[in-house]
């Protein structure tokens, strides 16, 4: 039973029932249920270590090489996998392992790039046995911001210039089909669904929806696009793609933002004609707190007054985000919250995700909450140490109000930024981020080799 504002509750503070059959779905895949319970260890010096040199190592296993259907080195999201690469997972995982891995980072974007239709539509790279036509699906917009984070890794931007016109191609796609009123981007048919069963977007086909994640990864998408315009010398891209990444800013921060609730909310766009005889001229928030809803922090979207109630009144709330073992992927005070086990599609309506808890700690550490940051992914940190040490593995996500694990074991992915996210936050060293960092001589793309 969800407690209401006041101590009490009444019928309404009953939560939705989360209904998945996880036992047939465990059947279906033998040796897939998640492991036992674990006691988690307090925060500590040792659990960063621990989590450290195992999933270094780990990280080794998910090491692949060139095939016909992925014609350049590649990391998949766990072991068990093959001839795989999600383009979401794939961005993220590869950052703390990059040094040591360059090769198969850099290559797993390159098998990307090379599967960018003439039109510019991406495709999620995901071959079934080997066989090309099985690669299905269209992308997130991140392969430039991608390109700019390995331009950083090799401290070289040049092998960009021959990929520019497909990233212009690619950029220009997502304009014609998701580009709405207001400057916002939409989704539309085909377009990938994460977080999965984000309950804005999944099921809603057709729904004229504007989601705050989509609309976050576009403003990073024209800021990269900017910074390698500017990086290869062409001014008046960079110009053209600075201004855009102004405007989404604004509208972002215009339509989007929620005063009274002091949050960003997805918009139901409301511009279907079909059932109105009448010009629709309003939009209306979807009033429901994803981790989503806080991803513009990471991007650096908000004002600093904007950052501070996001921040104060919801990230660090114990009855919303914070939990004990990280960042909730939906707030707790929402009637649709549970960290039920479900998968196909996975569960992000309340579990903990290192995809939710580690970049919205960045996004606390951009807006000088660096010790609050520190303290949230410690505490995800710590789950993770107590999970190697009594299970050998990490698992996909966690149960946000026990710690337990919920799901696959043996996943990795974004996980390992687990690798060295204390490290980064300790020392004010985003990887994500796509501006120069000049206050700590880190610089970006083509200045780095001057």
């Amino acid at each position: 039973m969800v407690q209401a504002m006041h101590g009490t509750t009444t019928e309404f503070d009953t939560p939705f029932e989360a209904r998945f059959d996880f036992e047939t779905y465990c059947k279906r895949r033998p040796g897939r249920p998640p492991r036992d319970a674990f006691p988690v260890p307090p925060i500590s010096p040792e659990n960063e270590t621990l989590v450290r040199e195992r999933l270094r190592k780990q990280a080794e296993t998910i090491l692949r090489e060139p095939s016909d259907a992925l014609p350049h080195p590649y990391m998949v999201p766990c072991k068990d996998l093959h001839e795989q690469i999600w383009d979401n997972d794939n961005f993220f995982m590869g950052l703390s392992v990059a040094r040591d891995h360059i090769e198969h980072y850099h290559g797993s974007l390159l098998n990307c790039l090379n599967d960018i239709r003439e039109d510019g539509r991406p495709i999620r790279v995901h071959p079934r046995n080997g066989v090309p036509e099985g690669k299905k699906g269209c992308g997130i917009p991140l392969l430039a911001q991608w390109c700019a984070v390995v331009s950083r890794f090799r401290r070289d931007v040049e092998w960009v210039r021959p990929w520019w016109d497909t990233l212009v191609r690619m950029t220009a796609y997502f304009e014609a089909r998701g580009r709405a009123r207001r400057g916002l981007f939409r989704r539309f048919p085909g377009l990938a669904c994460f977080p999965d069963n984000d309950p804005v977007v999944y099921g809603r086909s057709g729904a004229p929806t504007a989601d705050i994640h989509m609309n976050t990864w576009h403003y990073r998408e024209y800021q990269a696009m900017a910074l390698l315009a500017d990086a290869l010398g062409d001014a008046g891209a960079a110009r053209e793609y600075a201004g855009k990444t102004e405007e989404l800013r604004r509208a972002i921060n215009r339509y989007m933002w929620d005063p009274i609730d002091g949050m960003y909310y997805a918009l139901d766009l409301g511009d279907i004609p079909e059932n109105s005889s009448q010009e629709i001229t309003w939009e209306l928030h979807y009033k429901v707190k994803t981790f989503s809803c806080l991803l513009p922090l990471w991007a650096g979207i908000p004002t600093p007054e904007q950052a501070k109630r996001v921040i104060e009144e919801h990230v660090l709330n114990r009855d919303e985000f914070l939990s004990e073992y990280g960042l909730r992927s939906l707030a707790r005070d929402e009637r649709i919250y549970n960290s039920e086990p479900m998968g196909g599609p996975s569960n992000f309506q309340g579990g903990i995700w290192a995809v939710a808890t580690f970049p919205v700690a960045y996004g606390l550490a951009r807006y000088g909450y660096r010790e609050q940051a520190i303290d949230l992914a410690a505490r995800l940190v710590a789950v993770y140490a107590g999970d190697l040490s009594a299970n050998g593995v990490l698992h996909e996500y966690y149960d946000a109000e026990t710690g337990a694990p919920v799901m696959k074991p043996g996943f990795l992915s974004w996980n390992l930024m687990a690798i060295d996210i204390l490290e980064n936050l300790r020392t004010g060293y985003d990887p994500t981020d796509l501006q120069v960092c000049a206050n700590r001589g880190r610089q970006l793309l083509g200045t780095v080799s001057a």
